[in-house]
């Protein structure tokens, strides 16, 4: 099985969201590893006694997880010889949060889970197998990892450098820089068999996770679809902002269509740059009144025109073809209008209350000019937008169905975990306080 995408691509450094965690649209977050990008100040940089649980019982640690630790990370928990250290769960939990998939920086738990479900499950399972599970892929990938953990390196390195360095500055402010990355764990072994172990996760999933375990029927789909979008009516029928702010701003495809909203077509007008700026600036209400009729009379030719053609029974879609400079109003949006409510945060005030003028009672209707401050439009009420459940497409059914799996395969990855022994350190008992996914 191919796995949708990488979600934690790497200790500290790159984070990619599984889209198929979550039903919202995530923004991938990705960049050049930086060794101070996961401290945070609710971090504890004092790693507590090797070996201790939480319990309190002391406890060898693994060789590899006792070595890393003694350089200075601090140690949460290990599983099997692998260990989970507490300044990776809190560079995850901040990501999470700025992809608005937590409430706050600090939902360490839910960041814990996914860097055990996704980073240290590789590392875990398919680690000690990386060379056989890749075949004929490993050595050109290795090499691949080699080139790019050095790029990374040397762009640190150059971020460090000033005008006037020697080149001898230079050397020394790489090794640095390389001090840096190997303190925080991110030496190029590190690097290459943690990204080496990635990709061969998904030859042990296919290995390991049968597809009878993975099936996916139709009820299912139907099910999650049902509970999503009762769960956006709970969130959006009576809250038009939260709405637009998740849907129009940030991504989320939302299963729930508030009332309300109309699809409006338009015409946005070239318009004179002197004349855009003096109504941005006016200050006063007259001002603002004089520039925006000195921009409407700047276009009188192309209005007269639309409202003459339109008048004559040339449809608004033709119009918008021959005058129209908004590129947005192309695609679905061109079908289907923008989706406008009386009460809309996303669009400027003066077009929101043009769609909802007088002159736009019903659909087929057109406005007066329209002034904002990207030019002159004219507004078409295109139809009214249905309330209710959303129509579920193919495109939906498949994106519940990869969820569904992607859900599968982490319970089939979980249990593969819990045969290896854990054992977790006070810190773990501070920082977290309650069980992982790992606990039964």
């Amino acid at each position: 099985m191919k796995k949708h995408t990488r979600f934690i691509i790497l200790i500290l450094a790159l984070l990619i969201v599984l889209s198929g965690c979550g039903k919202s649209k995530d923004k991938d977050v990705s960049a050049a590893p930086s060794p101070t990008s996961a401290q945070n100040e609710n971090v504890h940089e004092t790693a507590p006694p090797a070996g201790e649980t939480d319990e309190g019982t002391a406890q060898e640690l693994p060789e590899t997880a006792e070595a890393e630790s003694a350089s200075g990370r601090s140690l949460l928990m290990t599983v099997g010889d692998v260990g989970v250290y507490a300044e990776d769960v809190s560079y995850i939990a901040y990501q999470l949060y700025s992809l608005g998939r937590a409430k706050d920086p600090y939902q360490y738990t839910q960041a814990l889970n996914y860097w055990l479900l996704n980073s240290v499950s590789a590392e875990v399972l398919a680690g000690p197998e990386t060379e056989e599970l890749l075949g004929e892929e490993y050595a050109a990938l290795r090499e691949s990892y080699i080139q790019e953990y050095n790029g990374y390196l040397n762009e640190y390195a150059q971020s460090m450098y000033e005008e006037g360095d020697t080149d001898e500055t230079k050397a020394e402010k790489y090794r640095l820089a390389q001090k840096e990355y190997e303190d925080q764990g991110l030496d190029e072994n590190s690097y290459v068999y943690k990204s080496l172990a990635l990709d061969a996760m998904d030859e042990w999933i296919a290995r390991n996770v049968s597809e009878e375990k993975l099936t996916v029927s139709d009820e299912d789909i139907l099910a999650r679809f049902g509970e999503y979008a009762q769960m956006d009516k709970t969130y959006f029928e009576d809250a038009v902002t939260m709405y637009e702010y998740y849907t129009m701003m940030s991504g989320y495809e939302s299963y729930y269509q508030p009332a309300g909203y109309r699809g409006i077509l338009h015409i946005l007008l070239s318009s004179d740059e002197a004349l855009l700026e003096a109504y941005a600036n006016a200050a006063t209400d007259d001002e603002k009144e004089a520039a925006r009729q000195a921009l409407i009379d700047a276009s009188k030719a192309e209005l007269d025109d639309i409202y003459a053609s339109f008048a004559s029974g040339v449809p608004f879609e033709e119009l918008i073809g021959r005058y129209n400079t908004d590129p947005g109003m192309t695609g679905s949006a061109l079908t289907e209008g923008y989706p406008v409510h009386k009460d809309s945060i996303t669009y400027m005030e003066e077009f929101t209350q043009g769609a909802f003028s007088d002159k736009m009672l019903a659909p087929g209707d057109i406005s007066d000019p329209v002034v904002t401050e990207y030019g002159v439009h004219v507004l078409y009420y295109l139809r009214d937008i249905p309330e209710g459940v959303v129509e579920m497409t193919e495109e939906i059914s498949a994106e519940i169905a990869l969820e569904i799996r992607t859900g599968l395969v982490q319970d089939a990855v979980t249990e593969a975990m819990k045969r290896y022994p854990i054992i977790y350190t006070d810190l773990y008992e501070t920082m977290i306080g309650e069980k992982n996914v790992l606990d039964d």
